[in-house]
């Protein structure tokens, strides 16, 4: 019987397998830089909306929001107004959001427990996602800084010059970012998978019976690619093919996912038509 004293008891978590400290290559600072470069972000998109703001009177009534050709040429206008003055923010805060939610949630990742039998593929996995989500941070730092110099240079006049400079620095910025998060995440792979042999050859003491690492049905793989398979709880799994990770698209993380994904090269076939 439970007196007034009592509490209800947690069940205790399980302990880890390994700590950070002992895994080679750990990336320890994912979380720091990856809330440093979120709040960047936000702040780039505060001082540019701010500095809108302060300059409201002297945007035109009509300004140019799309230009064309390798002269940067304006060919479509929009009226002032609150939504077309302050658009490129808004659409650059959404993206941000989007940016910062899955990188909070590869964040959220735990390393596997003592008991885990499946603690290799585990435990490679939940060293990728914290290096993907530390540069998905830093790819939301260039995006802001882009969408916010499109905010300056398409409203107030004395930017008004900057546009080409500001679009093909942006751009330029944004696509070396993606680049260089493809190949660090290549150059990464090598280094996980000698770090868990490592482990598991220094610490036999410490490793749970293992599972068999066998490959998924094939009739949960839609187009022979896309794992979806509502019955398994995995939300990131090891890709069929190659190396890395995916979602399970049966669940929501993995819907958004494909949703963030067509928003985007909409947004990037959209956006030389919204300029």
């Amino acid at each position: 019987m439970m007196t007034n004293n009592d509490e209800p008891t947690q069940p205790p978590r399980a302990e880890k397998i390994f700590t950070p400290a002992e895994i080679q290559g750990y990336p320890h600072r994912a979380g720091s830089i990856s809330l440093v470069a979120t709040v960047a972000a936000l702040v780039v998109f505060l001082l540019a909306a701010g500095v809108t703001a302060l300059n409201w009177d002297t945007i035109p009534d009509r300004f140019a929001t799309h230009f064309s050709g390798s002269d940067f040429e304006p060919d479509s206008w929009a009226d002032k107004s609150v939504g077309s003055v302050f658009f490129a923010t808004f659409f650059g805060l959404v993206l941000t959001l989007v940016f910062a939610l899955l990188s909070y949630g590869m964040l959220r990742s735990e390393i596997p427990a003592r008991t885990d039998p499946a603690w290799r593929s585990k435990l490679r996995q939940h060293i990728i996602l914290r290096t993907t989500a530390m540069w998905l941070a830093v790819m939301n730092l260039t995006l802001a800084l882009l969408f916010a110099g499109i905010q300056l240079c398409t409203t107030i006049p004395a930017f008004m010059g900057w546009m080409p400079a500001t679009i093909l620095g942006g751009l330029v910025l944004v696509v070396g970012t993606s680049l260089g998060m493809v190949v660090a995440l290549v150059m990464k792979q090598p280094t996980v998978e000698a770090t868990v042999q490592s482990l598991a050859q220094s610490n036999p003491d410490r490793i749970p019976q293992e599972a068999p690492e066998s490959t998924r049905d094939s009739k949960y793989y839609k187009w022979d690619m896309f794992y979806y398979n509502p019955d398994d709880p995995a939300i990131i799994v090891e890709k069929r093919y190659g190396v890395g990770v995916d979602f399970n698209y049966a669940h929501w993380q993995g819907k958004a996912f494909m949703v963030f994904v067509a928003l985007v090269l909409a947004g990037s076939i959209a956006l030389p038509f919204l300029l």
